[in-house]
């Protein structure tokens, strides 16, 4: 359950500050799975281009790794 509502509002950071929340991410430690969740939730956000989903699909595959 706390996976999700961290995932959630990292996606709602996005939705405000894209690269931001992006660099944010990267730099520190989420587990893989709370990842995995906040980037299907960007994917799934209104208003966020092909371009940006292919980029968020790519970064959500990266953490199956």
């Amino acid at each position: 359950a706390a996976q999700t509502a961290v995932a959630w509002a990292l996606s709602a950071a996005y939705k405000k500050e894209r690269e931001k929340t992006l660099d944010f991410m990267d730099t520190h430690d989420f587990l893989p799975a709370t990842k995995r969740r906040a980037y299907q939730k960007m994917i799934e956000l209104s208003g966020v281009t092909e371009e940006e989903k292919e980029r968020l699909r790519k970064l959500r595959e990266l953490c199956k790794k």
